[in-house]
């Protein structure tokens, strides 16, 4: 509140400008990416006992814009059995923080409980391990508490366990699909609401889906189906949107290439496409990379000059675009998230000859701005997985990797910032004035 307290002819006030921080004087404003905000300024001209008020409303306005790069925390280190080669994320314990289960090659699973700043500790192992991109999280059971399924070589090759809601695990049914399992994944393939599981055999190139009875147990509706030489790798989208879970699966050479198949909605699936690769397709991932809202399909070509590929979607379940993309030697591990905040699916890459990883940003047409390397892991320490889960609940994805013998986190630090415009700038106001006269203003915001 500004007083004057000698009498003048006119007095005149000016509004020239206005921080930030006088916008959110009274309530925190939190605008999101994208939305403009108008903000208005009101003066009242209080005369006392002469007059009426005379009120102005100044207005502003401000928009929410992405960190044109992403910022990223110190790394967080946790350590883990030797030779770790998957991670998933779930909450295993109830407490709205999430966790981890690690596969360590052909010994165990290991469950670390998150305190939702980055941090994990060693709760509970299990007898399993193998090699690949093979655990996964679902319920199974549904007990609405976080179950995960395992790859298992030579054995009974699927392990499920059933989660207590403590972070800890009971073993479940095991079944066979193949003597190499390198990748499983979870949706619902017959839209009856229970979680399924589909399984790549990577040593006789068969897909196996299993049909969860909700119970823990499963029936099969794909039982080691042909499919490819080296299947290894599978993510699953709606590639038609016909609101039904479709497959695309990787296989590993010796020349490579990419299949599609479309989920029937009972269980089955169609082979619809197949899309060659110049190199052994190691791993892959679904994305959105430009503007047409269809899923688009990345995948890491396992080679010496090192190269991804990149193929945007039609939404019927067909690819066109065909792009590659020159990347640092041996891709290996890859995860897909927005990291800077602009609403358009990144790219990180791990390199197996490398202990840094690439970070690719997508520019919203199909293309990407490589960006920088980061260096998660120490030197000569190749990573063996990438993931992108929100660790500490901020609404960012942060990055998390394995390393050999450690678990390693980074997280986002990346905000947006905030672009203002003042909509009627240089405003003057003139006024009579006399003894007593009071100027105070208030502010109020909406989107």
């Amino acid at each position: 509140m500004r007083s004057f307290l000698r009498p003048l002819l006119t007095s005149r006030f000016s509004f020239s400008k206005l921080n930030v921080s006088d916008m959110c004087d009274s309530t925190p404003l939190a605008p999101s990416l994208g939305k403009t905000w108008r903000l208005a300024r009101r003066l009242i001209i209080s005369p006392g006992a002469l007059g009426a008020c005379i009120a102005i409303v100044l207005t502003f306005s401000w928009t929410a814009q992405a960190a044109s790069q992403p910022v990223f925390g110190p790394v967080r280190t946790a350590p883990i059995g030797e030779y770790a080669v998957s991670f998933c994320t779930g909450d295993f314990n109830l407490d709205g923080k999430p966790d981890v289960v690690c596969n360590v090659w052909q010994t165990y699973v290991a469950v670390y409980l998150g305190d939702g700043f980055g941090g994990f500790t060693l709760a509970n192992m299990y007898p399993a391990g193998s090699e690949g991109n093979n655990l996964a999280v679902g319920d199974f059971n549904s007990d609405s508490k976080p179950d995960f399924v395992v790859g298992v070589e030579r054995g009974p090759t699927v392990k499920f366990y059933l989660g207590n809601g403590d972070g800890s695990f009971r073993e479940g049914t095991n079944y066979f699909i193949g003597n190499w399992p390198s990748a499983v994944q979870v949706s619902d393939f017959n839209g009856d609401g229970k979680d399924d599981v589909v399984g790549i055999d990577f040593g006789q190139g068969t897909f196996s889906i299993l049909l969860g009875n909700g119970d823990g147990t499963f029936h099969f509706s794909h039982n080691r189906t042909a499919l490819a030489p080296s299947a290894r790798d599978v993510a699953v989208a709606d590639l038609n949107h016909d609101g039904r879970p479709d497959l695309a699966v990787s296989c590993y050479g010796p020349s490579g290439f990419v299949n599609v198949l479309i989920g029937n909605g009972d269980g089955s699936f169609t082979l619809v496409g197949t899309n060659a690769s110049p190199n052994p397709v190691s791993t892959l991932a679904i994305g959105h990379f430009n503007d047409d809202d269809h899923p688009d399909v990345i995948w890491a070509n396992m080679a010496p000059q090192g190269s991804m590929t990149l193929l945007l979607g039609d939404g019927s379940g067909g690819f066109y675009g065909k792009t590659n993309l020159t990347v640092r030697a041996y891709p290996e591990a890859l995860t897909v998230a927005d990291y800077n905040g602009d609403g358009i699916d990144d790219v990180c890459i791990g390199h197996n000859n490398a202990w840094y990883q690439t970070l690719m940003l997508g520019n919203g047409r199909g293309g990407f701005i490589i960006n920088t390397n980061i260096q998660m892991a120490p030197r000569f320490e190749p990573t063996t997985a990438l993931g992108s889960p929100d660790v500490n609940s901020d609404g960012r994805p942060d990055l998390m990797a394995i390393s050999y013998n450690k678990l390693l986190v980074l997280p986002n630090l990346s905000k947006p910032s905030l672009s203002i415009t003042k909509d009627n700038p240089n405003v003057v106001l003139s006024w009579p004035l006399w003894p007593g006269f009071t100027l105070e203003s208030s502010s109020f915001a909406e989107p």
